[in-house]
């Protein structure tokens, strides 16, 4: 099997396996919503993104400096796992205590269920955390497809739960329900880290070990690149966060002033979990590319140019037409996940509003992610730090001026213009290090993509009338189809290139 089947097929089962789990998130985003309404919901994403953010310090960046240092020639791989889940676990428990004693202090949240949930919910988070640091050694290996499982699993688990209390236990929302519903989230991912255990161990020895000379060496390696997580975590969560915190909540989920926290991030938080669900791509495949990267990078060649491009060519040829297909089906996708009351009206921006907004950041996040990824395998972290400290800066900077004034439409253009100050100078700094260039394929990508959104925008106007179901489905059909067949005439897709993937060429890269 070639290497870049491997890579490709790790990419795979992680993307299938998170697709499945995001297509079992929708319908509980589905449910959720119209079963809290935009209020309830808000109060819901708020709990989750305030916990996100000390899941980034939680992190602390072992994970990818794990996955690099056990990539390494002649490395202990059973020592720089055991060790990085000594340090990941007692990291993820400081980090989760500190987040449910601050949910109580924090004077918005007061006398509202957030606090209460964000305690239940932080061991969901530290289930999730824990989860993800036994992948580690799966990632190493490539063999994601085990991790991917038991995501499903417990995310099959969840939705049998929220259905359970929603449908049959609780058909109108309560106190009672709410906090169920937050038990429903930790008693899936709680099923998914067993699962991940099991799996693990049976391919990798799993210990606790402290060894003080290697645990520094991670450490002091891990933390420029934790900054940086922790920054960038805090820029992509700072919108629901700031939402929440600069604007009065609602009456009983009805606001009679010009925004309410709650309801702004109800709306919000529809259209950032579509963002969130689409930059797990770039992610998994990057980290399905580290390891390789890591260990071809030293040097210039051939090889890794090739890698590179490839990489490069991947990401952009997912994330450019994502982006366009979100802006032109943004109402359309909005109402298929939540409902049609959090659509827009004459008088008020609604979830898909945001939705139109974002969607220029996907295509700009998928290239910063590739970028960053650069700079982790050549052990620039600290690059990675006063980057993301200017975009984190810049993005704060721009909430305190339009979230009082616009809610979150201006928080969403705040993410929009913050996401490609950071790919600018994610390119300015990559370019010191690693002289690299796309090759002729971005050209074609991008054209190929641009011409099937010209022709989808008529297709879209022409289907909208029909109804969401059938507006949303021919659109997506229209554009595949014409993207995919440019990107054969083109040459972009080809059999050479179908065969190496497939792996008939069996020549080692």
């Amino acid at each position: 099997m070639t290497l870049a089947r491997k890579i490709l097929g790790n990419t795979i089962a992680q993307v299938l396996g998170r697709f499945v789990t995001a297509f079992l998130a929708i319908i509980v985003v589905k449910i959720l919503a119209t079963y809290l309404g935009q209020a309830g919901y808000g109060k819901y994403a708020t709990i989750y993104e305030f916990l996100a953010f000390f899941g980034a310090f939680a992190d602390f960046g072992i994970f990818t400096i794990a996955v690099r240092e056990m990539s390494r020639e002649k490395s202990d791989q059973e020592a720089v796992f055991s060790n990085a889940l000594t340090l990941r676990t007692l990291f993820t428990a400081t980090a989760m205590l500190l987040g449910a004693g601050a949910g109580f202090l924090v004077p918005q949240y007061q006398h509202t269920v957030i606090p209460v949930g964000i305690l239940i919910a932080s061991l969901s988070t530290f289930f999730v955390i824990l989860s993800g640091t036994l992948s580690v050694a799966l990632q190493v290996r490539l063999r994601m497809e085990f991790a991917a499982f038991a995501l499903v699993l417990g995310k099959v688990f969840t939705v049998a739960i929220v259905l359970l209390i929603t449908q049959s236990l609780f058909p109108v929302a309560t106190e009672e329900s709410f906090f169920l519903l937050i038990w429903a989230g930790t008693v899936g991912a709680g099923f998914t880290f067993l699962l991940t255990l099991l799996w693990t161990r049976a391919s990798f020895p799993v210990r606790f070990r402290f060894d003080k000379t290697l645990s520094k060496k991670l450490l002091l390696e891990a933390a420029p690149f934790a900054i940086a997580l922790a920054l960038n975590t805090l820029y992509i969560r700072l919108d629901i966060l700031l939402l929440s915190l600069l604007l009065p909540p609602s009456e009983n989920g009805i606001c009679d002033k010009s925004f309410c926290g709650d309801t702004e991030v109800g709306a919000y938080a529809v259209a950032a979990r579509i963002l969130e669900i689409l930059l797990m791509i770039p992610i998994y495949f990057m980290n399905s590319v580290l390891p390789t990267l890591t260990e071809r990078i030293t040097k210039v060649s051939d090889s890794l140019l090739r890698l590179l491009r490839n990489a490069f060519s991947f990401l952009l040829a997912v994330g450019v037409p994502a982006g366009i297909l979100l802006f032109v089906l943004s109402k359309e996708t909005t109402e298929l996940i939540s409902s049609a009351s959090f659509l827009s009206t004459p008088d008020q921006a609604g979830a898909d509003t945001a939705l139109r907004i974002l969607s220029g950041m996907v295509s700009i996040a998928f290239l910063s992610m590739f970028f960053g990824f650069l700079l982790i395998a050549s052990g620039r972290q600290k690059e990675l730090i006063r980057i993301n400290f200017l975009t984190v800066s810049f993005n704060i900077l721009l909430d305190l001026l339009l979230i009082p004034n616009y809610g979150f439409v201006g928080a969403a253009w705040g993410s929009f213009f913050s996401e490609f100050i950071m790919l600018s100078l994610m390119i300015f700094a990559t370019k010191k290090y690693i002289h690299f260039s796309p090759d002729i394929r971005s050209l074609k990508i991008i054209a190929s993509a641009g011409g099937a959104g010209a022709l989808c925008f008529g297709i879209h106007a022409i289907l909208a009338p029909l109804g969401t179901l059938p507006s949303f489905g021919g659109t997506l059909l229209v554009f595949v189809g014409f993207y995919a067949g440019n990107l054969w005439i083109t040459g972009v897709l080809s059999k050479e290139v179908l065969g190496e993937v497939l792996g008939r060429k069996e020549k080692s890269q």
